[in-house]
């Protein structure tokens, strides 16, 4: 049995993006940069309070008590501020 398989080649399509665009996902990108450093202090103060080296962790019961979750959400915040930095440079600017 002989198996064909076709593919079909596309040019990527270029986006432009507007100045504006760029300095907006630019503000974008620095806020989820300074939720990302809060949700990893929290962490830390977290797993602190866990491993009894600090007080009382400011929300001490119910699901946002557990440090894993801050984790995930840090994590989470640091992928969508790549993703957007990688959008608004579009390709054509240096990174610095």
């Amino acid at each position: 049995m002989l198996v064909r398989i076709r593919v079909r080649y596309r040019p990527a399509r270029k986006t432009t993006i507007s100045e504006e665009r760029r300095r907006l996902l630019r503000s974008v990108e620095n806020c989820l940069m300074s939720g990302s450093a809060a949700a990893l202090l929290l962490v830390v103060w977290c797993l602190a309070t866990d491993l009894d080296w600090a007080g009382r962790f400011s929300i001490p019961s119910g699901r946002l008590s557990h440090w894993q979750l801050w984790l995930a959400l840090a994590v989470l915040l640091q992928v969508l501020r790549s993703w957007l930095g990688r959008y608004g440079r579009g390709g054509d600017e240096a990174m610095p």
